[in-house]
């Protein structure tokens, strides 16, 4: 057990930095746009990532899909 900890000690003194700032939460352009006044009124397929709740709000099936490119660097 003492030795888990050691170990875990050395694991967290390393740091990885990433060059673009991800986004935790959230996609889409119009929710986007709102300026994360969209978690009120997800009611696209994009609310997944908003607010899950908004998803009982879709009258017919939706696909969103969003990517994102990170640089990683190392020091």
């Amino acid at each position: 057990m003492i030795s888990l900890l050691i170990h875990a000690d050395f694991a967290a003194a390393q740091k990885i930095r990433i060059a673009s700032s991800p986004n935790p939460v959230g996609s889409g352009a119009r929710a986007l746009g709102m300026g994360g006044a969209f978690i009120a009124t997800a009611d696209d397929a994009t609310a997944a990532s908003w607010n899950p709740g908004g998803l009982v709000q879709l009258k017919q099936p939706e696909v969103s899909a969003a990517g994102n490119c990170f640089s990683r660097t190392e020091d």
